[in-house]
């Protein structure tokens, strides 16, 4: 998958370490590992907010349809919307 960037958006560290995913409406690139994370120290948050579920590259909402892993994990908060 190609991307304007060269790191992890999130960690900084380059796409070579660690499995990677590409967002489906935006296709930027991130580790699979940190969106899991960014996902879910944002979900512990005590301020009402759906911010998390938005790509933190672009802000678009986030689809990641090519990874079933993070589709199950996305779409009980997709319902808050």
């Amino acid at each position: 998958p190609k991307s304007d960037q060269n790191v992890c958006i999130i960690c900084q560290d380059p796409y070579s370490e660690g499995r990677c995913v590409q967002l489906s409406y935006c296709s930027h690139i991130l580790h699979y590992e940190c969106l899991v994370g960014w996902l879910g120290a944002k979900e512990d948050e005590t301020q009402i907010s759906l911010n998390h579920l938005k790509c933190p590259c672009c802000k678009a909402i986030m689809r990641c349809d090519n990874n079933e892993d993070l589709v199950a994990i996305l779409e009980p908060h997709k319902k808050l919307y």
